[in-house]
């Protein structure tokens, strides 16, 4: 029984110990600049400003938030179809499979006469291809310009980690693309970002920068007026809204926690500490008794600090007024002399208590003053005024208080 609770309580270290490895590695010193893509995230590459202020973008639009897939939506609309059905679909991530969509799906609601705005930067080769488009990736750390239709607006700096995608059109196949906006580099080169390709009765309006409508660039002036401009394209006035987080099957609460890497990883720990905290009680019944060190002496470890400090850092005129300030505290406190008296009266009674000739006293004084107003920082008049303290204060052997240095 023992054997077995000391493997099972390995095993279970070995588990934190890798899970607390990966929550440390996701850690980063200052913002996250991963695209999540996600409604709910106020990451500066999130959709959290989006979500909220879709009424100001969509101005003159209403906006239908839906789940499951776009075929079933349209599936159950078509048949009853009475003018209040949403005539766009919109989707804005990077999972287009979360439409629930193939290609030949896709074809049947375009031809219908229905419309398509997708802006995603991942769509699968064999869908472009049947457009005669592909994606293309270029490292940028600048947006010189961003155009849509005739307007151009000041570019960005390019914040996402990621690579910056653009759209590259086949000119052989026969296909009606309509290039709406584009990307204009720091060298000049142009890079189509927004088309519209017409399918059937409808159009598919395809956009490769979904970055252009996170947290981060919808707070900059010049984004925020090329998103509503972007929106302004949109055919119709009902826009159904098709996101990965509305087709969720579960919605309790351990449904939202898988959902968020972050959340299940503290899931996962807890259940792990519980087991672990199980396993180590079931067994120990004795309160453990403590160790104590009794405390150790430091102070010739500091004083040897504090010298090495002083020796490295050598400052004769620091030193002087230390010295200085212990003396007037142990002066005042043992001979009741205040060295903010006159200095006559000072000489007097230093004379008279120690039995040191005035003159001594009045040279000490002297020096004193000369380290109150900034002296020099020289090693011989700290030699000079330690001379002096030693035999005026401490050797009680000399008669004139002078000692040759």
């Amino acid at each position: 029984m023992k054997k077995k609770i000391v493997i099972g309580t390995g095993v279970a270290l070995f588990l934190m110990v890798i899970f607390l490895s990966g929550l440390n590695n996701g850690d980063n010193k200052g913002l996250d600049w991963t695209p999540s893509l996600s409604l709910n995230d106020k990451r500066p590459l999130g959709l959290y400003i989006l979500n909220k202020e879709l009424k100001s973008l969509f101005a003159s639009k209403e906006i239908i938030k839906r789940k499951g897939s776009l075929l079933q939506y349209f599936d159950e609309k078509f048949e009853g179809h009475n003018g209040t059905m949403a005539s766009t679909f919109f989707y804005i991530g990077r999972n287009t499979e979360l439409l629930g969509l193939e290609q030949k799906e896709i074809n049947y609601i375009l031809h219908s006469g229905f419309n398509g705005f997708i802006v995603t930067n991942e769509l699968p080769d064999e869908v472009l291809a049947k457009y005669g488009i592909s994606f293309r990736k270029e490292h940028f750390s600048e947006l010189k310009k961003l155009t849509i239709g005739n307007h151009e607006m000041a570019g960005v700096r390019w914040m996402s980690p990621r690579q910056f995608t653009w759209i590259k059109i086949n000119t052989d196949q026969k296909v009606n693309v309509r290039i709406l906006g584009k990307v204009i580099g720091v060298e000049g080169k142009e890079y189509p970002n927004f088309i519209r390709i017409e399918v059937g009765e409808g159009s598919l309006y395809l956009l490769s920068t979904p970055e252009l409508f996170t947290n981060y660039y919808l707070l900059k002036e010049n984004t925020q007026k090329y998103t509503e401009e972007v929106f302004s394209m949109l055919p119709g006035k009902r826009v159904a809204w098709f996101t990965g987080e509305f087709s969720t099957a579960s919605k309790g609460p351990l449904a939202v926690i898988m959902t968020h890497e972050a959340l299940r990883k503290a899931f996962y720990l807890t259940l792990i500490g519980i087991l672990l905290f199980i396993l180590i009680n079931s067994k120990r019944k004795q309160r453990i008794i403590p160790i104590k060190i009794p405390n150790s002496n430091k102070t010739v470890e500091f004083v040897q600090t504090i010298g090495n400090l002083y020796y490295r850092y050598i400052s004769f005129s620091d030193i002087l007024r230390m010295r200085l300030n212990y003396l007037k505290e142990k002066l005042w406190s043992e001979m009741l002399v205040s060295m903010e008296s006159p200095d006559d009266e000072i000489v007097g009674r230093l004379s008279a208590k120690t039995g040191k000739p005035e003159i001594v006293i009045q040279e000490w004084l002297s020096m004193v003053r000369e380290i109150e107003t900034g002296c020099e920082n020289s090693k011989e008049f700290l030699l000079k005024f330690d001379s002096y303290i030693y035999n005026i204060f401490i050797d009680k052997k000399s008669e004139d208080g002078r000692k040759t240095v």
